[in-house]
């Protein structure tokens, strides 16, 4: 899919500034594409939209509250609640409105559980990376990620360095020993997905899993 078939697609799935993003992004790589150009007023019209208004809102009355240690955390929760209430509805406020829902429940429910908040809380994130505007999005990240240090668990990041080349196999060096820890050696698993012409070397995806040790 290229520029327009994304913006396109957006459009009916009724993702106004999704669409509006794809076509900037089009008309960044390629300002003289006609077939962007012509579709560029509807896509901005929609971004105008009273849904894509009401997201915008929603976004801002959000970063209103405070998030400093002035506030208990559970009282923040209640004021974020109480702003999604009051929001007009629409197809994406819905939308939106749902996953935070979904992801408050998980915080004040009997059996709190860090991994279920994590998941919900990147199911909310993605949402709004596709209902948002850039600047609305970030202000959602600023709770999410407020959310988490709150209520969810610290993580580690194993850095992995892939090297690729067009005449030899994927080349894994792992570059944090594991002496000492009760983490056992990644284990990667690398597959080759397509070559890509343009920039004459293969493209690999990988994905990694990290065990504990067994006692």
């Amino acid at each position: 899919m290229d520029w327009v078939d994304l913006t396109r697609t957006a459009q009916k799935l009724g993702l106004p500034w999704a669409a509006l993003r794809f076509l900037k992004e089009g008309l960044t790589t390629d300002p003289d594409r006609e077939d962007l150009r012509l579709i560029e007023a509807a896509v901005c019209a929609g971004a105008r939209s009273e849904d894509a208004v009401g997201l915008t809102a929603l976004a801002d009355q959000l970063s209103k509250i405070s998030l400093d240690d002035t506030v208990p955390p559970d009282d923040v929760i209640a004021l974020l609640e109480k702003r999604l209430r009051v929001n007009s509805p629409g197809q994406g406020t819905i939308l939106l409105h749902d996953q935070f829902a979904s992801l408050f429940h998980a915080l004040t429910g009997p059996d709190t559980d860090s991994s279920v908040i994590e998941e919900r809380a990147d199911r909310l994130a993605a949402s709004a990376r596709i209902l948002l505007a850039v600047d609305a999005y970030r202000e959602v990240k600023k709770i999410i990620n407020w959310i988490l240090g709150h209520w969810g668990t610290e993580s580690t990041q194993l850095p992995v360095d892939v090297q690729i080349h067009e005449d030899m196999a994927v080349q894994t060096y792992l570059q944090q020993s594991f002496a000492g820890s009760d983490l056992a050696a990644p284990k990667i698993r690398c597959s080759w997905r397509r070559h890509d012409k343009w920039a004459r070397r293969p493209f690999c995806g990988f994905s990694s899993s990290v065990y504990h040790r067994m006692s």
